[in-house]
C-alpha cells in the first residue's frame, strides 16, 4: 500500500493501516519542503537484510536511513521492532 504527498512517499509493506502522523508536516520542518523523502513501513525481515547488507549487522533494525542524494532520502521502519522500544 502507498500512499504520495508533495515531496514525501509513504509505503507499508506488511498488514495494517497507514499511521496517523503528520508526516509531511514533520518532514518539511526538519528537512525542507523540497527535499523527497520516501518512508517504508516494514518486516523484520527487511530491515534485517538491509541492516546486513549496508552496515555488516546481522540483526533486526529499528530504523535505518538511506541519504540517497543532496535532496532525496528513504526511511525503512520496522513496526515490530518499534513496538518494541
Amino acid at each position: 500500500m502507498q500512499k504520495s504527498y508533495k515531496n514525501l512517499d509513504i509505503t507499508i509493506t506488511t498488514k495494517g493501516k497507514f499511521p496517523r502522523l503528520p508526516f509531511l508536516k514533520i518532514k518539511e520542518a526538519v528537512l525542507g519542503k523540497r527535499y523527497n523523502l520516501s518512508i517504508v513501513f516494514t518486516d523484520n525481515k527487511t530491515t534485517k537484510k538491509l541492516n546486513r547488507i549496508y552496515r555488516k549487522k546481522n540483526k533486526f533494525a529499528n530504523i535505518l536511513s538511506f541519504p540517497l542524494s543532496k535532496n532525496r532520502g528513504e526511511i525503512f521502519l520496522s513496526i515490530k521492532e518499534i513496538e518494541k522500544s
